[in-house]
Parts: C-alpha cells; structure tokens; sequence
C-alpha cells in the first residue's frame, strides 16, 4: 500500500517539471485542460507496466493549486525516488516536458518503441564536477569541430568500446586534439523519438479531441506494439482519450534529432547499454574540459515554445551541464537570450544577428539597464578614469574615425601608388557588408564593441575578451567560397570579403560543408544530389549545391579526376583556414567521408551516416594536409586576428596590415571574369605567442582552369620568398615542413598552375 499525501499549505509559483522538497517532491506542468493527474510507477516495472497499462499511484492535482493552464502540487510521502512518473489530462498521457532524464527509449531506432509513453525517474543523480571550469576560448583561437553523437563512433571501425555514445566521443579526444580542435560542437543531443511517426485513422462512436488542448512541448499517446498492429483498435482498449488517429511507425528514423523534443533532459540511447544520460553526458563535458577541449551543444526549437521556455533551456545547459555554448536552430527568441544576464559570458550562434536589437546586455554597445554599470558611470572615479583615458586615446579614436570618413582617399595615401583599384573595391566590400546584411548589429556602438571601445571604458583586459560571445552561424561562407572553389565568374571580390571578414560585435563560424548538403568530399565529386534513399524520389534536399564533380559524377578510377579532386580539397582546407573568421569542420571531411551524393541525410542511420575511420588509410594524405593546415594557422596570428583588418598603415610601418593584389603585384582586379587573386599580410600586424612579430605571408589564389604568372610583391631588404604552401604540387602533398620550405628560384614572378593555391612567407636569408 502505497501513502501518499497532498500539501495543501504549499501555494504558489513553482519551477516546471519536478523539484525535490523536504519530505517530498513539488511538481508543476502545462495542460489546457479540465484536470490533471501525476502518475507514478514503480521504478524498473516499465515491461510490466506496459502490459498491464497500469500504474503504482494516480495523484489528481486540486484545483486549488491550478494557476491559469499551469497545474502546480507538492506530494509528500517516503521512498518517493523508488518512483517514476509521468503525466495525464482529460484521459490522455503525456511525458513532462521539463523532465530531466526518461526511461522508455535506451534502445535506439526501436520501432516498436516509437508511440510508448515516457517515464522521468524521481530520483536524479548526483555529480562530482571536480572543480570543472567552462573553457574561455577566444573566436580567434577557436578551431571547431562538428559532429553527431551516434554517427561518430558508431561504424566498427572507430575502435572504441561504446559506439554511438557521449563516452565514444571521450575515447577519441586525443584524435581531436592531434588534429588541432580546440571545441566541439554536438548536433542535437537531448531526448527525442527518432521514430518517425505518421497519423493513421481510427474509426470510433467518440468524438475527435479538441486541438486546442495543449499538454507542453511534446507528448505521446502509450500504445502496445501489438495494439499497433492489429485492425480492430478500440480507444477503451489503448487506455487514451478519444481520438480519431493513433500515430504509427513509418519506416524512417529521424537521426539528425530536429524536430519536437524534450529540451531539458540529454538522450538516453547515446548513453549506452544500463548507464544514465545525466551522468554521461556530464563526463564527456568535464572529460573535454580537463583536456583543454571546449563544447557547444545545438538546441533546436520548434517555434511553440514560450520564450520563458526558449531562456530557461538554455540557461539549464549552461548551469546544468557546463557547457560553453549554445548553437540556437530551429525558432527561438534569439534577441531574448542575447540579452539574458545570465548567459552574459556564453556563446550563442545563431544564423545571423544582422537587425537584432540586443537592450541591455552590454554587448555591441554600452548597457543602460545594467545597474552596476549605472552606478559606476555616475561615480566621480568612473568619471577621472574615463577622462584619463578618452584623452590619451583621444588622437587614435579621431584617427580612426577619419579614416571611415575618409574612405579611400586616406587609403591611397597609406599605400602604394598602384593600389587603387584595391582601396575602391574594399570600401565597395564594405558598403555591402551594412547593407546585405552581413554582420552589422543594430544599433550597436562603434566603439564600445571593440577592443578600442574596451581601452577608452578602462575595463580590464578580460572584458576585451568578452566583447565577442555571439557568433553568426549561417551558410554564406560555404556558398561563396563554393563557387570561388568552381571557378565562377565574379567571384573575386567575394573572396576579398570573405577571407577578411571578422566582424567587431561578434564571431563568424565560416565552414565548407555542413550536415545539412554536401560533404567535402562529395562537393567535388557530385554535380546532382543523389537522395533516392530517402524514400522521397529524390525530391529532398536542396538543388543548389555549389558543387562540382571535377568532370565524372561519383567514384571513378580516372587518375586525372581523382588527383583534381585532391587538389580542390587541398584549396578548400586552405580558403577555410587562411579566412579570418573562425573554421568550422564537419566530422570526417578531414579524411575524405562520403555521403554518396546524399546532401539530405537526415534519415539516414547507416554507413551513409556514419563515418569510416578507415578512411583516416585510405585518404592518410588529405588527413595529414588538413592537421597541417591548422597547425600553420595557428602558427601564424595574421590569419586569424582579433579584429578585421583595416586595409591600411595604421602602424606607419610602410605596408597596410592586408593588401589586394592582382597578376600584377599592387593591381588587384575584380573583372567578372577574373579567377586570380592575390593578398599580402604583413606580420609587423600580429603578434606571435611568444610576443615577436609575426611573418610577412603572399597567398597566390588562381582558380582559373589555366596557368598564370603573378608579378610578387618585393620584399624588404634581406628577405626572400618561400613556399610554404602549393596545393598543385602532388609529390608533396601541397605543403611544406615549417624550417623546411624551399626558397622561390625567381623572386620577381610565379607561375601559378591552374585551379590551385599558393602561400610564400619571406624569410630572412642567411649570410654565408
């Protein structure tokens, strides 16, 4: 017999979901409804439960604790966490929304599991995070990795014990780190039924049930395998309220995991076998952590949360489980949780934050609602202190607003006589990125968002580090850089814009490829997309692919095809890292993963999905050019700078930080059918770790189906041209060991093979 008891002296608000009291638990839960009633079960008795249709204990919720469709109660009774639970209104089940872990789903793609209902266990682990710390990793710095829990380790080939799991990603950290990742980013990780599911009718004496009843952000109707099945169904016999269709499996899993989903609680069968998801998921974030490995979990909503809902799951990720950021998909309030204080120091991406109004939060333009802040702007030091520093800053900030004023005129000045045509574009460049839309807040200060803007408020350094925590996640990069990749027309001021855009109020997550279309692999060897086993004619996915298949669609053994294949990818690895916004891998391109042409996979469990580690042999090349790569881009700070480059000589040191060249050094040209382009950096603009200058780099981009020749620009006295990069060069598998590159024969003039890359760096030239 089973005691329990309703406290009816407990009233008011109360947190969604299940919070443990003394002697107890207090439970509040969203129904549109006439009445509501906790349901508990036994804890491990779910098979028998199943059968039976069964439960330990129904607790109606009094109405007296009901405010507006919100259902609050607090149950008293003992042994409370020997106890699962879920919900019930007007007759009909549902999981709680807010549950932090569920039972019912440890076996993943069981399809006669699909329509069970979902139980939350009472009792929620304790964790030891061990003094844990969110890692802090600057956007600059960052080199992201994206993958999907399940397809990463769950092919035979990826060696490790559990496959498919948070633990299986914890087994492959010292792969990530020897490839040079310093965060992880996790497709959909929380609780959803990859089942898919279809309506089918069911003819009855009741009445349809009201669509206006809303049970919270997913529910679902408790059925037998067998009920399913069979064709004589009735609603007395499936224990629902009544209703004129049951859902049913239709075949397809949804793998990718977008769609409805409970947001509070991580997934069950990425666990692995008889383990909890809390506490797994928990030991991957503190295990990449410990390693100096940061972790960025994708939320996606369906537009039919609340925006009270939307910030506090996001906020529950950040305390709950530490991690370091949130990619927002889906329909979310992203303004809202820009400007939430509690996620002050989080990253959020999101597709763009172009026309978003951010109040209050400090970032992009100085806060008016903090009161701390208030508070110190009235103080007399605060006013001593900015005075101090306005007026020592006073000539740079003037200098700097001059030269937006002035535009190319100042430009020119600082350059070469030939560089006109350069300073035009760049200011044409920079016209575009405020009107299209390409990284400019509303609103947003021109100074306070940046490091000078820091400088003047006599913040400390830190908060300079700060200033950045949103981050712009869309397909631009890819779809630009695609198409400079192919060789199309018009392409070279996009290849301007692209490889310096690094905009001052937030991060750029530039990537080639992404779940959601082709792989890297597939983007030079597919013209079409090829989704026939999707079960949808091939009608899915997008048609707009970017893509070229280097002259024979799929897999071919012509030598000539697959060594131009090559050579793309090595071009595409190097437009992504030599961009100053921050790389973005997706899962495998490193070494090859195919698709087979599928650029809509997201139903897709199998080895379509999965990634072949044995792929890291087979394609040992393109995996040791990409860990290279990001080697030397780390290396090397004049490729990924704090803030965007100027285009001019803010320093007076001769040279503009970045400058546009063309087959002739000083002479870009931005004809539409141009396909040559050169960019000089000048190392006197970066610091290395160590605090020395960096090196002056010539990055050589030919991706005209010819040879051409480019004029070099001269280098100062006692320095000559090396190669440190060729992506032509085969026999060294387009790149040469740092100490190692070989000096140019001419110092004038390069030849640059068709469709193919180059980076020199001039080193000093020893004296015999």
């Amino acid at each position: 017999m089973h005691s329990f008891k309703i406290d009816g002296s407990a009233r008011g608000d109360a947190v969604l979901g299940l919070t443990k009291v003394d002697g107890g638990i207090r439970v509040a839960v969203v129904a549109d409804a006439k009445e509501c009633v906790l349901l508990l079960y036994l804890s491990g008795s779910q098979s028998r439960q199943r059968e039976e249709k069964k439960e330990t204990a129904r607790i109606a919720f009094p109405e007296e604790g009901r405010i507006g469709n919100v259902w609050t109660m607090t149950v008293l009774g003992e042994d409370l966490d020997r106890y699962d639970y879920a919900f019930e209104a007007d007759g009909v089940r549902f999981e709680d929304p807010h549950g932090r872990s569920f039972k019912g789903h440890e076996r993943w793609g069981k399809k006669e599991l699909g329509n069970i209902l979902l139980k939350t266990p009472i009792s929620q682990p304790e964790f030891d995070w061990e003094e844990d710390e969110r890692q802090e990793i600057s956007y600059e710095d960052m080199i992201v990795y994206r993958l999907h829990v399940r397809g990463f380790t769950r092919h035979a080939s990826s060696g490790v014990e559990d496959r498919g799991t948070f633990a299986g990603i914890a087994e492959k950290i010292p792969y990530l780190k020897e490839l040079g990742v310093t965060t992880v980013e996790l497709m959909p990780s929380n609780e959803f039924n990859e089942v898919m599911m279809r309506p089918r009718q069911i003819m009855h004496r009741y009445q349809e049930r009201s669509k206006e009843m809303k049970t919270g952000l997913s529910s679902s109707l408790e059925m037998e395998p067998s009920e399913i099945a069979s064709s004589e169904i009735t609603s007395e016999k499936m224990d629902l309220n009544p209703s004129t269709s049951v859902m049913e499996a239709d075949g397809r899993l949804n793998y990718w995991g977008y769609g409805p989903s409970f947001l509070f609680a991580p997934k069950a069968s990425y666990a692995g076998k008889g383990k909890n998801p809390v506490t797994e998921f928990k030991n991957l974030v503190k295990t990449l952590h410990r390693e100096g490995l940061g972790i960025v979990a994708e939320l996606f909503f369906t537009g039919e949360e609340t925006p009270a809902d939307v910030v506090e799951v996001a906020r529950f990720w950040v305390r709950e489980f530490h991690v370091d950021g949130l990619h927002i998909s889906g329909t979310a309030p992203i303004a809202l949780l820009a400007s939430d204080p509690y996620l002050a120091d989080t990253m959020i991406w999101a597709t763009s934050w172009d026309g978003i109004e951010i109040a209050g939060s400090g970032r992009g333009r100085e806060s008016k609602t903090d009161p701390f802040q208030r508070r110190l702007a009235e103080s007399r030091i605060w006013e001593k202190q900015f005075a101090q520093v306005q007026q020592a800053s006073r000539g740079k900030v003037q200098e700097a607003e001059n030269g937006k004023d002035a535009g190319a005129d100042k430009t020119n000045r600082a350059e070469k006589a030939n560089n006109a045509n350069h300073v035009n574009h760049a200011e044409s460049v920079n016209r575009a990125e405020t009107v299209n839309g390409t990284g400019i807040v509303k609103g947003a200060g021109k100074e306070k968002a940046s490091e000078k803007g820091a400088e003047m408020s006599g913040l400390p350094e830190e908060t300079k580090r700060r200033t950045r925590v949103l981050g712009e996640y869309n397909d631009g990069f890819l779809v630009d850089m695609r198409r400079v990749l192919k060789g199309d027309e018009g392409q070279m001021g996009t290849l301007a814009f692209r490889s310096r855009r690094n905009p001052e109020t937030f991060g750029v997550l530039n990537y080639m490829a992404s779940n959601n279309g082709f792989t890297m692999a597939d983007m030079v060897s597919y013209d079409r997309k090829h989704n026939e086993a999707n079960g949808e004619e091939n009608r899915d996915g997008t048609d707009y692919n970017c893509s070229w298949n280097c002259g024979a669609e799929g897999p071919v053994r012509r030598k000539k095809i697959r060594q131009l294949r090559k050579k793309q990818l090595r071009n595409a690895v190097l437009l992504l890292m030599l961009s100053q916004g921050t790389p973005l891998l997706l899962a495998g391109d490193e070494f090859g993963n195919s698709q087979d042409g599928n650029n809509n996979a997201y139903c897709q469990d199998n080895e379509i999905s999965w990634l072949n580690w044995n792929n890291q042999k087979t394609n040992a090349d393109q995996l040791e050019f990409v860990k290279h790569a990001i080697a030397f881009r780390k290396e090397h700070p004049v490729f990924h700078q704090p803030t965007e480059p100027k285009l001019m000589d803010s320093l007076a040191c001769g040279q503009p930080d970045v400058s546009y060249h063309g087959i002739s050094a000083w002479k870009p040209e931005f004809d539409n059918f141009r396909r040559q382009f050169g960019i000089l950096y000048c190392g006197d603009y970066a610091r290395k770790a160590d605090g020395t200058p960096d090196d002056t780099f010539f990055v050589v981009y030919n991706m005209h189906w010819e040879p051409h020749e480019f004029a070099l620009p001269t280098l100062s006295a006692g320095k000559k041209w090396h190669v440190v990069f060729q992506t032509a060069d085969e026999a060294q598998n387009g790149f040469y060991e740092a100490g190692k590159e070989p000096e140019l024969k001419s110092q004038k003039k390069f030849m640059a093979p068709s469709r193919s890359i180059a980076v020199f760096i001039g080193k000093t030239v020893e004296k015999p």
